[in-house]
């Protein structure tokens, strides 16, 4: 007997929403689960309906689609919820993330059992290279769609302080968007650039530099890091939140997240939630050990590269979310992140 499920949501506007699409194409491909949005029709005997969307957003009559059980699907990049988000919470029976730290977050904010299905990256940047020095420089890169939380302009101060005269290292800093990028002078060997790129564009953009870095307070999934993993770029990451599900795994340099507490900047986060402050001292440092050992990161980096299709490509992912959704309908909890 197939397993009938019901999702709605926005799930061509938001990031997690697109990625979440992913997963939807892969469950339409089985002959053993039926999928249905609202442009089929939701079936009012289905097995589970799910809200991919913020989950104040399930305090709205008819949102979180009808099912035997009913979950959202979020994230949390933060160190609480939000209370309208905790009061969705409440209208549903289950909730489902894409991380562990979205997982510990939740569960301790909310009463409702919480899973882990972490969400697919996107086939086109399973392309892996191999990186080296080319003419004698290690091009830096960082690279998303908006700034907020991701410290552009933190790592733009570390890198101008501590590279500015050097010949053998170079970085572009890339967003879509972002006001704080604005007013970054770009320099003899750091570039800062606003341009919106897409996604063939963004994996060309990843083959034609050696290391990716991303020195990011607060992230429930991050998409970015995976990308660049995907390619086999070598990957300087903050070792908090999200990012913790796959740093070790993946090979990345980790770079220390400070104990000192920021306010979010990021609205649904609500005015109490924090995150943790990164460093220009941290960021250097992890810079450091990048270029001096570049060469065995490198190869690391590709050698694990197509761990990340293996872990979190949309069959992969879809296969996950089955097994969670199982989970869900048979009551028992899953607690272990892919």
């Amino acid at each position: 007997m197939s397993l009938v499920v019901n999702i709605n949501g926005p799930l061509n506007e938001t990031g997690y929403g697109i990625a979440f699409s992913g997963i939807v194409s892969a469950l339409k491909d089985r002959t053993d689960v039926v999928v249905n949005g609202p442009q089929d029709g939701f079936d009012p005997s289905a097995d589970i309906g799910i809200l991919v969307h913020l989950p104040a957003t399930a305090c709205r009559p008819g949102v979180v689609p009808l099912g035997r059980k009913r979950a959202v699907f979020s994230m949390i990049e933060a160190e609480s919820l939000p209370e309208t988000w905790v009061l969705g919470c409440h209208m549903v029976d289950h909730i489902i993330v894409p991380s562990s730290h979205s997982r510990e977050v939740f569960a301790r904010c909310q009463k409702r059992p919480v899973s882990v299905c972490p969400l697919p990256v996107r086939e086109v940047f399973f392309d892996p290279k191999r990186r080296g020095v080319r003419d004698g420089k290690v091009r830096l890169l960082q690279s998303g769609a908006a700034t907020g939380r991701k410290n552009p302009v933190v790592l733009y101060n570390a890198f101008t302080r501590a590279y500015s005269t050097r010949k053998d290292v170079e970085l572009l800093i890339r967003f879509s968007s972002g006001n704080d990028i604005a007013q970054l002078k770009s320099t003899s060997n750091c570039v800062v650039t606003c341009q919106d790129l897409r996604p063939d564009a963004v994996r060309g953009l990843y083959h034609k530099h050696d290391c990716f870095v991303y020195p990011s307070s607060g992230e429930g999934f991050c998409y970015p890091v995976l990308e660049a993993a995907a390619t086999g770029m070598p990957v300087i990451t903050t070792n908090c939140t999200a990012m913790k599900d796959y740093i070790d795994i993946l090979g990345m340099i980790p770079i220390s997240i400070s104990n000192q507490p920021i306010l979010s900047s990021y609205p649904p986060h609500g005015e109490r939630s924090v995150m943790f402050a990164v460093t220009e001292e941290a960021i250097i440092n992890a810079i450091d050990e990048a270029l001096e050992n570049f060469e065995a990161i490198s190869e690391r980096a590709y050698e694990r590269a197509p761990l990340v299709a293996e872990l979190y490509g949309r069959k992969a992912v879809a296969e996950r979310l089955v097994r969670v959704i199982e989970e869900i309908l048979n009551g028992t909890e899953s607690r272990k992140a892919c």
